[in-house]
């Protein structure tokens, strides 16, 4: 199935489930020169997107590493949703060695290793991407684990209900 963009040339590419947040549903190119758009970002802003078109190349990790994880809450390129949060919270207090290292610092509990994890860097002042640490813990510890399967993060509307029914996915 081609689908056509108001610059051509774009390939629908069928995502592993109708829950999948993460496969690009259009892409472009070959090899070093593909580029795939934002499934998320493409969305109007009423299904949660940002109602723009956005595509970033493969190769590179820009689309998988950086946009996905980072801009969009950590979607695991695994799974195709979001990672688990911690399911619990503390602040422990540090041993600081130098006058540009944090005394305290947050943690996180993960679910399944039962570890507390940091969430903040040890250096005073903040991070660009504040959960960088809890999406690297949870990409190694979290494996193929789907979130809890109890939520679903999609909207049931028109567009959800057409494409299940066309891509034969069904309501998962």
């Amino acid at each position: 199935m081609t689908v056509k963009h108001p610059q051509g040339g774009w390939t629908w590419n069928e995502p592993r489930s109708a829950y999948d947040l993460y496969t690009p549903r259009l892409v472009k190119g070959l090899g070093k020169d593909k580029v795939a758009m934002c499934p998320i970002c493409i969305e109007p802003f009423s299904r949660g997107g940002e109602g723009k078109r956005v595509a970033y190349k493969t190769k590179v990790s820009a689309y998988s590493h950086y946009h996905m994880q980072h801009h969009h809450a950590g979607i695991s390129a695994r799974t195709g949703r979001p990672f688990y949060p911690p399911i619990a919270f503390r602040t422990s207090e540090r041993a600081v060695n130098t006058k540009n290292m944090k005394e305290f610092m947050r943690e996180g509990r993960c679910h399944r290793c039962n570890k507390w994890i940091p969430l903040d860097g040890v250096r005073s002042g903040d991070v660009k991407v504040k959960e960088i640490f809890w999406w690297k813990h949870a990409t190694k510890c979290h494996g193929d684990e789907d979130p809890v399967p109890d939520t679903h993060p999609h909207f049931e509307d028109g567009l959800f209900c057409a494409y299940t029914s066309l891509s034969g996915h069904g309501s998962e």
